[in-house]
């Protein structure tokens, strides 16, 4: 039996649900480009050439990306490839919120954050997609069981939240500053607050969010 070399790149489960969480939180910036009406060659324009700029320019799907890894990555390892794409987007963001909130259009890239969230919660729990409102998540718990399964899970470094309380009807939690995550800080947060609040009300109308600290690290509370 021939050994597998060293250098040979394998791609693993966990790299797929790595990629899949980055696709998701990339459509923040997509479907904020589109809603802004702003030109989407000329905004990544302004980055710094790179694999992963150019990626973010069309990103694959996941299947893409599973069935055509190499066509997407350079030289090095996948996870070192995924670390760096994250940071991209992060990075990216940034700026499209910058920009939005200095044409006084941040209001409107909040709701397009929002609906972001709420059709990544209906493509991972596609069976609650058109369900009347008493066979949704009527657990607090369970949507969090449902969040942790989402592109602001951390995936793959540990949970970056620590809950205080849970119960049915309610889930306190705060952020915990983790090595290894990429930190989001500013307007940056404000999206992903809107995001998580589309999130969660496509799996339940009712849930009622409060953000407790908007300071890093955050805190919120949310309540049925």
């Amino acid at each position: 039996m021939t050994a597998r070399p060293w250098s040979l790149r394998v791609l693993r489960q966990s790299h797929i649900q790595w990629y899949q969480n980055l696709f998701d939180l990339h459509l923040i910036t997509q479907d904020g480009l589109e809603s802004l009406k702003m030109d989407a060659d000329r905004f990544y324009d302004q980055f710094s050439s790179s694999p992963e700029i150019a990626a973010l320019r069309k990103l694959p799907t996941a299947e893409d990306f599973r069935t055509q890894t190499d066509r997407w990555l350079d030289d090095s390892q996948i996870e070192d490839w995924l670390g760096r794409l994250e940071r991209a987007i992060v990075h990216v963001q940034e700026k499209l919120a910058q920009q939005a909130d200095e044409k006084n259009q941040f209001e409107e890239l909040l709701q397009s954050a929002s609906s972001s969230g709420q059709k990544c919660a209906l493509f991972r729990w596609p069976q609650f997609a058109q369900t009347s409102e008493h066979s949704r998540f009527t657990d607090a718990r369970a949507l969090w069981s449902a969040f942790r399964d989402s592109p602001f899970s951390g995936y793959p470094a540990p949970l970056p939240y620590l809950v205080k309380r849970a119960t049915s009807k309610s889930v306190h939690f705060m952020e915990k500053d983790l090595i290894g995550t990429v930190p989001r800080t500013g307007r940056l947060k404000d999206l992903q607050a809107a995001w998580i609040l589309g999130f969660l009300r496509a799996l339940n109308p009712a849930v009622k969010v409060e953000i407790l600290s908007p300071s890093s690290p955050g805190e919120q509370k949310w309540e049925l």
